[in-house]
């Protein structure tokens, strides 16, 4: 009985200094330690930190890493004076509507941004606010593409005049490289994606496939939504819902080819993305020049 009651004295005075201290217990004293709840529910039995750091959560590139996604591996776009290398997240700025996050756009030159129509609402006028990837407020107007060195062979590309250039831009006296010529079925590109919530971009490879088969997988034997000059690229990361990536760019070579104008496995679930062309207006029609005398195209007419 001694025994007994030196036992209830200790379970006692257990409980006691427990209730004082907030220790916890489990229901058997006399037993090895063993999880009573679901970890899910109890997450002192497992060192749990939420204050990350930046390094862990943004990895060594500046890019959260995730499961889903893996690895990635933001695109380098080409100058065309200085042939330097910049960033692609350096050119991005963000595109408000009644001071509303709308879609993004990508600065091309010091006074020129590139996004698609698809932006902007019919009933918005043509002045534009933007933020750049340091939180720089800059304005401008969307402009006609012809009055500009930039060619596209639809009417889906918007290209907006700056005001001024923000102040840290790295296209000083300089301009992105973008296409000379229309990209082949199959072609290898990277397409990015800005992701507003992570303020970095998540890009990964893909090919582009024929406007045929894009419009199969579309249902749109009538090409009402995937047209004949679009890029219809082939998107392996599958999402179960419609992503608005509308104006983000399409990199090949290190060259700019086009612009979003439906979003992320839009407009319904298939794996397509669909961009709208864009060239460096003079290079394309030099290419086309140089293609003709390469031919002998004239010759062969005449």
């Amino acid at each position: 009985m001694g025994l007994l009651s030196f036992w209830i004295f200790q379970v006692i005075l257990s409980a006691a200094l427990g209730a004082e201290t907030g220790t916890h217990f489990h229901r058997y004293m006399l037993s090895d330690y063993k999880p009573q709840h679901s970890p899910k529910t109890q997450k002192d039995y497992k060192l749990h930190n939420p204050q990350r750091t930046l390094k862990e959560e943004n990895g060594s590139q500046g890019i959260r890493k995730s499961k889903i996604y893996g690895k990635s591996k933001e695109p380098q776009v080409q100058l065309n004076k200085s042939l330097k290398m910049v960033n692609l997240h350096q050119l991005i700025v963000r595109i408000y509507q009644d001071n509303k996050y709308s879609c993004v756009g990508t600065q091309i030159s010091e006074l020129l941004v590139v996004t698609a129509t698809t932006c902007f609402d019919e009933s918005n006028t043509d002045l534009v606010n933007m933020k750049t990837y340091s939180n720089n407020i800059i304005t401008g107007r969307r402009i006609n593409p012809n009055e500009t060195n930039v060619l596209s062979e639809d009417s889906l590309l918007a290209v907006i005049l700056l005001n001024k250039p923000p102040h840290d831009s790295v296209l000083t006296n300089d301009s992105v490289q973008l296409c000379n010529s229309k990209l082949l079925n199959n072609a290898n590109i990277e397409v990015p994606i800005w992701i507003r919530k992570r303020h970095s971009i998540y890009s990964w490879y893909a090919r582009t496939l024929s406007v045929h088969e894009c419009r199969y997988r579309l249902n749109d034997d009538r090409g009402e939504i995937a047209h004949n000059t679009m890029i219809c690229v082939k998107n392996d990361r599958y999402t179960t819902t419609c992503q608005r990536t509308i104006g983000n760019p399409l990199i090949h070579n290190n060259m700019i080819c086009g612009v979003n104008v439906a979003g992320h496995n839009c407009p319904m679930f298939t794996g397509i993305a669909l961009y709208s062309t864009i060239y460096d207006k003079n290079e394309f029609e030099m290419n086309g020049i140089n293609l003709i005398e390469k031919f002998d195209i004239e010759a062969t007419i005449l």
